[in-house]
């Protein structure tokens, strides 16, 4: 895990390890409905995979797919943002080898009105806004969240996840940050051991009523860590 315990979930494509959310957490993020998702990832391969994705798979030739998500791409560093059957949004995003081997803080959030300039779209990377845009979002409702693998179960994710938070509402960049600094605590590499070994839900900013999830993946386990809100 980030810190050096087991506090965070190992996913290995070659045992078709995923990871499927109950419908209730995206249940109040489909249609055009504000919402933003975040969460810690090593990434060991780069290899066209799926971090997350949900929503409607559609039918070939009649009715499209409509999907949400954040993938990979073979080069590292490339990503992309599923909003809509026809709409695939790359970022990306310049690290060396040797940075892309540890942990980082991945957030996509979307609002109809937008809270980024840019765009009602952003893809944030360790706490900042990489990129904005404007985003057609139109997600269905038949496949709830998937971790590490896309609504086929297929294009698995060689990684490891932590601190999963997803949210009703697109968060501000102030948000995101406080989220990657204070709340789930970055991990350092001058003295590992002084990093949380278990992270909390935020109960002291404004933005606890939207939070809809909470997975810190305590040893591995795969639990909502908060009773869903309603937004």
């Amino acid at each position: 895990s980030r810190d050096g315990s087991m506090e965070a979930v190992r996913l290995d494509p070659d045992y078709s390890e995923h990871i499927q959310l109950p419908g209730s957490v995206t249940q109040n993020m489909v249609g055009n409905a504000a919402r933003s998702i975040c969460l810690w990832a090593r990434i060991r391969e780069w290899d066209n995979a799926q971090i997350f994705e949900y929503g409607s798979q559609g039918t070939a030739g009649t009715d499209p797919a409509t999907l949400f998500g954040l993938g990979i791409r073979k080069e590292p560093g490339s990503f992309f943002v599923t909003n809509h059957p026809s709409e695939k949004y790359n970022v990306t995003i310049q690290l060396s080898d040797a940075e892309w081997n540890d942990w980082h803080h991945y957030c996509v959030t979307y609002g109809p009105y937008g809270n980024t300039p840019g765009g009602n779209a952003t893809f944030y990377f360790d706490g900042e806004p990489a990129s904005s845009w404007n985003a057609t979002v139109d997600t269905g409702t038949d496949e709830p969240l998937y971790l590490g693998a896309d609504t086929h179960t297929e294009r698995l994710l060689n990684a490891s996840l932590d601190e999963l938070y997803v949210y009703s509402e697109e968060l501000p960049a102030s948000a995101i940050y406080e989220l990657y600094v204070d709340v789930t605590a970055p991990p350092t590499t001058m003295k590992p051991t002084l990093a949380p070994s278990v992270s909390f839900a935020p109960t002291v900013y404004t933005y606890e009523k939207h939070l809809i999830a909470f997975y810190p993946f305590t040893r591995g386990g795969v639990g909502n860590a908060i009773s869903p809100v309603a937004s």
